[in-house]
């Protein structure tokens, strides 16, 4: 019973460890770490060698040198949610793009993404 406990937990590890070589190895991510300032870089280095995957996702989402266009699709609904943009889960990427940006223009501010 314990060896079955042992292997799954090391399976996790593998799958985690995994997970993070995918977004490491991800330009986006290249170029994000790239523009970031010394101090960021330091926190991405733990991150990775800690095996933070979430933490990885939630550094490359919040960067603030994305561009609108870069973020998900899913990422778009919440912040249309967020806005109270009508019929925002409906809603294809490019037009929420486009009411997003609208949104912005018209309250002349950017939430914090």
């Amino acid at each position: 019973m314990e060896l079955k406990i042992i292997k799954q937990n090391l399976h996790q590890r593998i799958l985690n460890l995994r997970a993070v070589e995918s977004i490491v190895g991800n330009p986006q991510f290249e170029r994000l770490y790239d523009q970031s300032d010394p101090e960021s870089q330091y926190e991405v280095k733990q991150h990775i060698i800690e095996g933070r995957r979430e933490a990885l996702k939630n550094w490359m989402a919040c960067h603030p040198s994305l561009e609108l266009g870069e973020f998900s699709h899913n990422y778009l609904k919440k912040l249309g949610m967020t806005y109270s943009i009508p019929s925002w889960s409906r809603l294809t990427k490019p037009e929420l793009l486009t009411e997003i940006q609208q949104w912005e223009d018209r309250h002349g501010q950017v939430q914090t993404r």
